[in-house]
Order: structure tokens, then sequence, then C-alpha cells
């Protein structure tokens, strides 16, 4: 169904940054990884080229709303970014690799969110895997609690290294 950039606001604020309307109906979020200095057979690979990570948000006539995306994590990010997206209802679809022979090794985490009904103020599922790695760090109005929830995810990421 279509939407504006209004609609989008509370997604917007939850995520600490703006996304960009596509086609008026899907609204989308970027997460370049500009913080991995990442090489595949001795190639550097650009952030932009196979480093970002996503979030598209669609909604139906009945208020509802559905969520994909890929999240681009290290291998030490991989088991509490995993943890998080399940703890949240969300299940991937893969865990895989678009590079080959990268170092750091990275895996790309494809999800789905079906349909939500509406709510007030939603608690969009995206920021339970993303605030587990550094895509987190980047300035974002950060909610109460937020610095103990990432906390606890970077230790969680150490224990299991």
């Amino acid at each position: 169904m279509p939407t504006t950039e209004a609609d989008w606001r509370g997604a917007a604020e939850v995520l600490g940054r703006p996304g960009k309307l596509k086609d008026g109906t899907v609204y989308r979020f970027s997460f370049p990884r500009s913080d991995l200095d990442v090489t595949s057979q001795n190639v550097t690979v650009k952030p932009a080229l196979a480093l970002g990570s996503y979030a598209a948000f669609a909604r139906y006539p009945d208020g509802s709303s559905m969520v994909m995306g890929d999240l681009v994590v290290t291998e030490g990010e991989l088991p509490a970014v995993t943890d998080a997206l399940q703890r949240a209802g969300i299940n991937q679809t893969a865990i895989h690799k678009h590079l080959l022979d990268e170092s750091p090794p990275v895996w790309w985490s494809p999800y789905p969110r079906p349909r939500q009904p509406p709510r007030p103020r939603p608690r969009h599922p995206v920021r339970s895997g993303r605030h587990c790695h550094a895509t987190a760090q980047q300035p974002a109005a950060a909610p109460a609690g937020a610095g103990h929830r990432r906390n606890r995810c970077r230790a969680r990421a150490q224990r299991n290294r």
C-alpha cells in the first residue's frame, strides 16, 4: 500500500536514522559496514559493493507491516546477532557467505518478518539483531537501556570466540 516518509517516522526514530521511500510502498534503511576493512583474495572490498546490511519495510491496507533484510556480521558477532534475532521471533532464512577467502571472515544473514499487527509504538525487530554488531555504534538516538543490551551482546560475542 502507498505510504509517505511521515508514515515511517517512528521506525526512523527507533533505528536512529532516516530511510528512503522506494516507489511509494517500501521504506528501506541501509546500514553499510564501513567499520570493516575486508579483503577477498587480496582485493579490498568496498562497503557499498558487498558489505551493506539493510531493512526494508512495507505496510498493508489493514495497518500491519512486514520487514525483510540482510545483516552483514563478522564471525565474532554472528552468535550474539543470531541469538538476539531469534529471541525477537525472527528466524534467518540462511547464514552464508558472498565472498571467497575473505578476511576478516564475514557472514550474511537474510531475514524475513511476516506481517505484524499495527502497534502505537512499534518495537522494530531489526534493532534486536543490529544492536549486537558494530553498525549499531554509528551515531544514533539510543533509547533507554540500549547500552546495557549492547554490553550484554559484546560479552556474549567475546565468550563465543
